[in-house]
């Protein structure tokens, strides 16, 4: 039923922007998220085994491409923006993706939130000795705010 709502929302918007990150399960496989950001919010659209020990670029590519067809109903130009995180793979997969006569015009947009998690976390455990105080009571009460989500 609720995927039947978001396939409802996605449907009612001229234009879409789509969030994509991959990881990998317990056992190691990989797994891509997909969410896309309409004017009533972000709806998560499907989380998708690919039942691959490694994830390449030409692979997270062609099943990029599948999801959308699928979410778009092939009508790929309602597509607006991308965001993706910065890992060497998907700076890679914008590459390709901007191959495809019909993404040409998608805006593609890095994500790097956890990478700047974890700078700022390196940056305050080499200072422990002098810690950053002011940093480390806003980062704390980020980081909370995070695990609470």
């Amino acid at each position: 039923m609720v995927k039947n709502q978001v396939d409802h929302e996605i449907a009612k918007e001229q234009y879409i922007n789509v969030i994509m990150d991959e990881s990998t399960n317990i056992q190691f496989n990989w797994i891509m998220n997909v969410s896309v950001s309409t004017d009533k919010g972000v709806f998560h659209w499907n989380s998708k085994d690919i039942g691959a020990k490694e994830m390449t670029v030409e692979l997270c590519a062609n099943l990029i491409v599948e999801e959308l067809r699928i979410m778009m109903k092939n009508d790929l130009l309602r597509i607006n923006s991308m965001s993706t995180d910065t890992c060497a793979t998907m700076r890679k997969t914008w590459r390709v993706l901007k191959n495809y006569p019909e993404l040409k015009h998608v805006f593609f947009i890095p994500c790097d939130s956890h990478g700047l998690q974890l700078a700022m976390k390196d940056l305050l455990q080499k200072h422990k000795k002098r810690p950053l105080t002011k940093i480390q009571h806003t980062f704390n009460q980020a980081l909370a705010i995070v695990t609470n989500f």
